[in-house]
């Protein structure tokens, strides 16, 4: 069930292989099963950057399930662009979850660990779970106040509504 705009919710990208919102205006999902382009990139970034700049406590929660193929160089040096972007701003919390352990998986782990080694508001992880407590943890300590259960219960219902 596709998920609709509400006061909770504002839905970016709602594609087949591609699945990015908005939670309380302050928190961004973003869920992929299948190629991600320049084209999606691009569609997603203004509305992140708008959240991000303004001036409040946000994060993202970007999950890669198992098996997502990896996008190409221009597409990966695209989305580091926009995740330092985001992980610059002294504000913003990024979890990235990498799910399974195919070699994909893996890849994006590591790559996602050496970002992380560059800005420490951005966290590599393997599972959701961890990644809903440390996005909490930090959201909280910065004035945004959440809880662990908060972030997985949003998260739970946006992965629900996946095409």
């Amino acid at each position: 069930m596709p998920l609709t705009p509400s006061a909770d919710w504002e839905p970016i990208l709602q594609h087949r292989d591609f699945l990015l919102a908005i939670w309380r205006k302050r928190l961004a999902f973003q869920l992929r099963h299948g190629p991600i382009s320049n084209e999606h990139i691009q569609r997603a970034m203004p509305r992140i950057l708008h959240f991000a700049r303004s001036g409040k406590p946000f994060g993202a929660l970007l999950v890669v399930a198992a098996g997502a193929p990896i996008p190409s160089d221009d597409t990966r040096a695209e989305q580091k662009k926009f995740l330092q972007t985001l992980a610059l701003n002294p504000l913003g919390r990024v979890a990235l979850v990498a799910l399974g352990d195919d070699l994909q998986a893996n890849l994006y782990r590591s790559l996602s660990r050496m970002m992380a080694l560059q800005h420490p508001h951005l966290r590599s992880f393997s599972e959701v779970l961890p990644a809903c407590s440390w996005l909490a943890g930090q959201l909280s300590s910065s004035g945004f106040p959440l809880v662990s259960a908060d972030i997985e219960l949003a998260y739970s219902s946006f992965a629900s509504s996946a095409p």
